[in-house]
C-alpha cells in the first residue's frame, strides 16, 4: 500500500507528459503519422495520426488505424513506396515527395520526412507530411514563365540573327559598291583632269587670267575628288581584306612607320619619341596604317608657335593593351571630340588644311577590326591624345 502514492504520482506525470505530447502532436501544422514497420520492410498500419492528417485526408481516426500509407497514396505513385522504404531502412531517415489522395479522391502533393526508431522492441516509422500544393503551383508558374521567357529569347535571338545577316549582307554590298564605284569614278576624273590640263596647254595664248583661274579651280576640285575616292577605297578595304592575326612587335612596326613618314617628319622638324612598346597578336600592315594615320594627323594639325612633339606609349591592362599617341598640336574643341571619327567629317576648310576627313575613320575601323576601342582627349590649343586598345589575346 505504501507504494500507492508513488504509483499515483508516476501515473499523473505520465498523463501530463502524454497530454503535452498529444497537444503538440495535434497542433502541428503538418500531418504526423506513426506506422509499424512490417517484416517485409514496408510501413504497415497506422498506430497514430494527428488532427491535421484526419482533416486533410477526410478519414476518421478509427479508419486510419485500419489503413497503411499505401492506402493514402495516389494509385499512380504507389510504385515509389518500395524504393522510399529501402532508403529509409538503410539510412534510418528519408525525405521524398509523393502524392496523397483524400477519401474524396483529391490529390495533394506532399513532402515527407520519415524517421525510424524502436519502441518496445518494435520498429516504428514517424512520417511528417507537409502540404506543398502552393509550392508546386509556384514551381509550375515559374517553369511556365521560364519556358515563355526562353521562347521569347529564342524568337528574339532568331530575329536578331536575321537582322545581323541582313546587316552583314548590306555591309558587304556597300563595301563592294564602294570598291567598284571608286574604280569606275576615278577613270572619268582622270580624263577630266587630263583634258583640262591639255586645254590649258594648247590654248594658253588665247586664255585670259580668269580662264586660267577657272581651269585651276576645276583641276583642283577633280584632284580633291580623286583623293576622296581613293580614301574611300582604302576605307572599304580595311574590313573586306581577310587577315590572320599573328604576333607583332609594335616597336618595330612604329620604326617602319616613322621610316615611311620620314619626309613629312623632316620637313616639319617633328620630334617623335616613344616608350618601350609590347608584342601583341595582330596584323602588321593594319597596325602600321593605324600608327601612320594618327602620326600624320598630328603632323597635319601641328602648331605654328612651337616645334611638333609626338610621344607614343602603351600600358598593359587586365585583358588588353592601351596605346596612346600624344602631341602638342592645335588641339580639338571638346564639342567636336564625338564626331572626329565620322567618315568625311572635317573641322577645317580645305584652304586651312588639305585632306578628305577620312584618316581617323580608317583608324577607328582598324581598331574595331582588332576588337578594341579608340577615343581622344583634347583641348583647343593644348594638343591631343589619341588612345586605342587592343585585346591581349
Amino acid at each position: 500500500m505504501k507504494n500507492d502514492p508513488i504509483r499515483r504520482l508516476l501515473e499523473a506525470e505520465l498523463k501530463e507528459v502524454e497530454a503535452k505530447y498529444r497537444k503538440v502532436f495535434n497542433n502541428a501544422n503538418d500531418m504526423i503519422g506513426l506506422n509499424l514497420m512490417g517484416e517485409n520492410g514496408l510501413p504497415g498500419k497506422f498506430i497514430d495520426i494527428n488532427k491535421i492528417g484526419i482533416e486533410r485526408l477526410g478519414y476518421s481516426y478509427d479508419e486510419f488505424l485500419d489503413m497503411t500509407p499505401a492506402d493514402i497514396i495516389a494509385p499512380d505513385k504507389r510504385s515509389e513506396i518500395a524504393g522510399n522504404a529501402i532508403e529509409l531502412s538503410k539510412k534510418g531517415h528519408a525525405t521524398f515527395e509523393i502524392i496523397h489522395q483524400t477519401k474524396s479522391g483529391k490529390r495533394i502533393p506532399v513532402e515527407v520526412n520519415n524517421h525510424l526508431f524502436e519502441l518496445d522492441g518494435k520498429k516504428i516509422a514517424l512520417a511528417i507530411s507537409r502540404d506543398i500544393t502552393e509550392r508546386k503551383k509556384a514551381e509550375k508558374a515559374l517553369k511556365k514563365s521560364n519556358e515563355n521567357l526562353e521562347l521569347k529569347v529564342k524568337e528574339r535571338t532568331s530575329e536578331l540573327e536575321e537582322v545581323i545577316i541582313e546587316l552583314k549582307n548590306s555591309n558587304e554590298e556597300l563595301e563592294q559598291f564602294a570598291h567598284v564605284a571608286s574604280h569606275d569614278l576615278r577613270e572619268p576624273l582622270r580624263m577630266i583632269t587630263s583634258f583640262l590640263q591639255l586645254l590649258e596647254k594648247r590654248y594658253k595664248d588665247q586664255l585670259d587670267d580668269d580662264a586660267y583661274e577657272f581651269i585651276e579651280f576645276a583641276v583642283d576640285g577633280a584632284k580633291r575628288l580623286d583623293n576622296m575616292i581613293n580614301d574611300l577605297l582604302e576605307y572599304s578595304q580595311v574590313k573586306s581584306m581577310v587577315r590572320e592575326f599573328v604576333q607583332v612587335d609594335t616597336e618595330k612596326v612604329l620604326d617602319d612607320t616613322l621610316l615611311n613618314l620620314k619626309v613629312p617628319i623632316d620637313e616639319n622638324n617633328a620630334i617623335i619619341t616613344h616608350d618601350p612598346l609590347p608584342k601583341i597578336i595582330g596584323d602588321n600592315e593594319m597596325l602600321m596604317q593605324l600608327f601612320q594615320n594618327l602620326i600624320s594627323n598630328s603632323i597635319k594639325y601641328r602648331s605654328d608657335n612651337k616645334s611638333l612633339k609626338v610621344h607614343i606609349s602603351a600600358r598593359e591592362e587586365e585583358n588588353q593593351y592601351c596605346f596612346s599617341v600624344k602631341d602638342n598640336g592645335i588641339g580639338i574643341s571638346s564639342d567636336h571630340l564625338e564626331c572626329i571619327f565620322t567618315i568625311f567629317q572635317r573641322l577645317h576648310t580645305n584652304e586651312e588644311y588639305k585632306g578628305t576627313g577620312i584618316g581617323l575613320a580608317i583608324a577607328q575601323k582598324i581598331v574595331h577590326q582588332f576588337g578594341g576601342q579608340i577615343w581622344a582627349e583634347s583641348e583647343k590649343g593644348e594638343g591631343s591624345i589619341f588612345y586605342f586598345t587592343i585585346p591581349n589575346r
